[in-house]
């Protein structure tokens, strides 16, 4: 069996699993995800024998003022998406522009990426650009991050972590990283609608604006922000 069948059967056993604590919940019960061994639109699975990267937490243990949220699409890979969670991370490019750890101005981006891809629109540099300046710089510690998963679910964390290059990992979509403590999954049904709206929505990388977006999308995954 493959490495991506391996993950879309183990994605399967989490998807009951996940089904299982929406029930619970309708029933009056408090089920926190406390640890799960999974995270641009598909969940995934760890390899047998593996467990979540989630553990348990308590109500206002994240509890800086006015923390922004953020949307982060993963790859459309089972696998990427399954490294998100068990290594407890997100992740953004597949590594065109090498290490940026010295944090470059927009106008180095911006010619940095015209060199990596220069066939690309104004249009969509200046996209990348603010993908790469949200990442890089506008996420904070203690932000809380969504990554929509397959079959309408999706992953709801904290990051830990500043913005890290890893020049080693064999995988180049992984490089590009910084951590996350994962909370939840949860049915993107279940949330309020204006933020599913814009966890829906195309981008990679963007900030959800919505009112206490933060705050909302923790009490989805039974947290205080």
């Amino acid at each position: 069996m493959t490495v991506r069948a391996r993950a879309e059967e183990k994605l399967q056993r989490l998807l009951l699993d996940v089904d299982g604590i929406r029930e619970r919940r309708r029933k009056g019960r408090r089920t926190e995800l406390g640890g799960f061994t999974m995270s641009e639109e598909q969940p995934m699975e760890a390899e047998e024998g593996a467990s979540l990267a989630v553990t348990p937490v308590s109500p206002g243990e994240f509890g800086r003022a006015g923390c922004a949220a953020w949307k982060l699409r993963a790859w459309d890979d089972p696998v990427v998406q399954q490294a998100f969670l068990d290594r407890s991370l997100i992740a953004v490019s597949a590594d065109e522009l090498g290490d940026l750890s010295r944090n470059p101005s927009d106008d180095d981006l911006r010619a940095a990426l015209r060199s990596s891809a220069p066939g690309r629109s104004e249009r969509a540099i200046g996209t990348f650009v603010r993908y790469w300046r949200s990442f890089l710089t506008d996420m904070s510690v203690d932000d809380v991050v969504v990554v929509p998963l397959a079959h309408r679910r999706a992953a709801i964390g904290v990051i830990t972590g500043g913005p890290r290059y890893a020049d080693a990992e064999p995988d180049p979509r992984l490089r590009h990283t910084r951590t996350v403590r994962w909370v939840a999954v949860v049915l993107r049904a279940d949330l309020d609608d204006d933020l599913r709206r814009v966890i829906n929505s195309p981008g990679t990388v963007g900030q959800i604006r919505a009112a206490d977006a933060a705050g909302r999308l923790l009490a989805a995954a039974s947290l205080d922000c």
